[in-house]
């Protein structure tokens, strides 16, 4: 039975709404835990995708990618999708006991902070790979270039033997 007079003393213990008055309070480091295990099981989940789709390749058949194609693409969809998942409700978990709207921001934020850091690694990955392509080959990856000691750094087309004996015609030298 609620006692208006008992209200008001310490010893009470009813139920009231302060607890929804309060703000929304956000931990930090369960979101950042909760990215750090969401990209730790997607990592497992590709590791798990890559021996299966190894175990698929053959590299002795003529088209020896012929079963990857659609196969791996919906693999991983699969995977960003469960360890997104996985890794909002761990970050949900480890902020304890929270409302439904804290946990739905802090599951949002965890997918957030995880759509920035795969946003990051994908443009590091597109910066590398353009910078590879202005650069062009050097004259390490090219097996017909040899080094001489001319000194002059021009290149020139030689007619030399090669120690069979067969003609090395149109060989590059510096």
């Amino acid at each position: 039975m609620y006692d208006p007079v008992l209200a008001g003393s310490p010893q009470f213990q009813g139920h009231s709404d302060v607890r929804y008055d309060r703000g929304l309070r956000i931990s930090w480091s369960a979101v950042v835990a909760g990215t750090a295990l969401g990209w730790a099981v997607f990592s497992l989940i590709g590791l798990v995708g890559a021996a299966i789709g190894l175990a698929k390749f053959d590299p002795y058949s003529a088209n020896p990618a012929s079963g990857l194609g659609a196969g791996s693409g919906v693999f991983g969809v699969v995977a960003l999708l469960v360890s997104s998942f996985l890794g909002a409700y761990l970050a949900v978990r480890i902020a304890g006991d929270r409302r439904r709207s804290e946990a739905l921001l802090h599951g949002a934020l965890c997918w957030a902070f995880s759509l920035l850091i795969g946003a990051m690694l994908a443009l590091g990955a597109a910066r590398t790979a353009a910078q590879s392509a202005a650069t062009g080959p050097g004259p390490t990856t090219s097996s017909r270039r040899s080094r001489t000691s001319s000194g002059d750094g021009s290149l020139m087309r030689s007619s030399r033997r090669s120690p069979t004996g067969a003609s090395c015609v149109g060989t590059w030298s510096v």
